[in-house]
């Protein structure tokens, strides 16, 4: 008679409890993807763009429009475009009580290389993922308004596999969709023209799920180098930033120096054109300035006058102000080492008393970490396996902003990325002969 009663009850118990939780699931999941489905103007992802996408010039510096029309090459990513944002599918899914891993979103568990190395200030996937309960991830997305997520890169001409100089370039666009969020600002080294940019912010935009637009500093650049069979004869630069975030208040764009026999004077290199930008951020109703430069090499009179083009840089991007002020890029040029910081750099370098104030991302974050500063700092090359020769500054009035989530973009990380989205990846082929930094400065 227990037995009987005991069974009973059990398999009673049992079938209520598993209709009552596939019941709160489909209500759960039907209330919150018909929300997701039905967009409205005060949602950040749907808002309108702020700037018309047609062609514009604000001082030197071309804006351009997405392709929309051009195919994908893969089609294992979902865009989230579909939805209001991401969070609405994430809480329904957490309304059931059950966890599931959008596609776009960080893979739970993965870390990217060893500690030590670039990945020391990378933000593990779990860490993304909001803690359980409806309201989780809509109080989640109020910290967002506190930093910018900021990568700069050479990109080297987006070079393919079947180029003279190859390369897979897609792959890193790859690794900013598998690391939460995606960029905010993208400042962008050695990039063709305006046709080349718009084939990024295109791929970008169709794997990342947010509307981007970018600025170019020179549109059609004249020919000028020759190397890998004509693939790098025009190069400038450019900053991509979301356009459901961010309007242009104001552009402009200035040259690098080199040595001459009459001091450091403007380069004629094309690719040395930096690009300034004064913002306006709409999710945290704040300006900010920020800039994207590339300095000439050693063999072009560049070390030379690193100096002035700090010092230049510098304050090009302090004029313009803002709650943030930010610029990285291609400097060509090391930093030193401790105790033989280079003068360019120390007097950059708001850590080291610097006089411009700026913080190095890289620099800040290696001070943090168990490993000795230079270890971390040689560990962290962005070209060649050991040289840093890129760079990520940021500063605040009245002082330096706090940095978080430093990392610098390795290039089997990426690769495997790729693979992840599209089921292969180009063996043996880099997004770039330079590794992309990427950080959250915080306001």
């Amino acid at each position: 008679m227990s037995t009987a009663m005991s069974t009973a009850m059990s398999t009673a118990m049992s079938t209520a409890m598993s209709t009552a939780m596939s019941t709160a699931m489909s209500t759960a999941m039907s209330t919150a993807m018909s929300t997701a489905m039905s967009p409205t103007s005060s949602d950040v992802g749907w808002e309108p763009h702020a700037e018309p996408r047609a062609a514009l010039i604000c001082g030197d510096a071309w804006p351009v429009r997405p392709d929309r029309n051009r195919p994908e090459e893969d089609t294992v990513s979902v865009s989230f475009r579909t939805f209001r944002h991401r969070r609405h599918l994430v809480a329904a899914v957490l309304a059931g009580g059950v966890l599931l891993a959008a596609p776009g979103a960080a893979i739970a568990g993965w870390v990217g290389p060893s500690a030590g190395d670039s990945t020391a200030g990378a933000v593990p996937a779990a860490a993304a993922v909001p803690a359980a309960g409806a309201g989780a991830a809509a109080a989640a997305e109020a910290p967002r308004r506190s930093y910018v997520q900021v990568y700069t890169n050479n990109v080297e001409n987006l070079k393919t596999a079947t180029a003279d100089c190859p390369g897979d370039w897609p792959d890193l666009i790859y690794a900013m969709k598998r690391t939460d969020p995606a960029p905010d600002i993208f400042l962008v080294q050695q990039i063709s023209n305006r046709r080349e940019l718009t084939k990024l912010v295109s791929r970008m935009e169709a794997k990342l799920g947010h509307k981007y637009t970018g600025r170019i500093a020179i549109a059609d650049p004249p020919d000028q180098l020759r190397k890998c069979n004509g693939e790098k004869r025009q190069q400038t630069t450019a900053i991509v930033f979301r356009t459901d975030r961010f309007r242009v208040l104001k552009a402009d764009t200035w040259r690098a120096d080199r040595h001459t026999a009459r001091g450091c004077q403007n380069t004629g290199q094309t690719r040395a054109e930096a690009l300034r930008l004064k913002l306006r951020d709409t999710l945290a109703d704040k300006d900010l300035t920020v800039a994207t430069t590339h300095w000439p090499t050693n063999q072009s009179g560049g070390h030379e006058c690193a100096e002035e083009n700090a010092r230049e840089a510098a304050t090009k991007v302090s004029n313009w102000g803002g709650a943030l002020m930010i610029w990285g890029g291609d400097a060509n040029i090391a930093a030193g080492s401790p105790g033989a910081w280079k003068p360019w750099y120390r007097q950059t370098n708001g850590d080291l008393d610097g006089r411009a104030g700026f913080r190095d991302a890289m620099y800040h974050h290696c001070g943090k970490v168990t490993a000795p500063r230079q270890e971390c700092l040689r560990n962290n090359w962005t070209i060649g396996k050991g040289s840093r020769i890129d760079y990520l500054w940021a500063k605040k009035p009245g002082g330096m902003p706090a940095i978080t989530a430093v990392h610098t973009v390795g290039f089997e990380e990426a690769g495997q990325a790729a693979k992840h989205y599209t089921g292969d990846d180009a063996a043996g082929l880099h997004y770039s002969d330079h590794r992309a930094v990427r950080a959250r400065i915080h306001y």
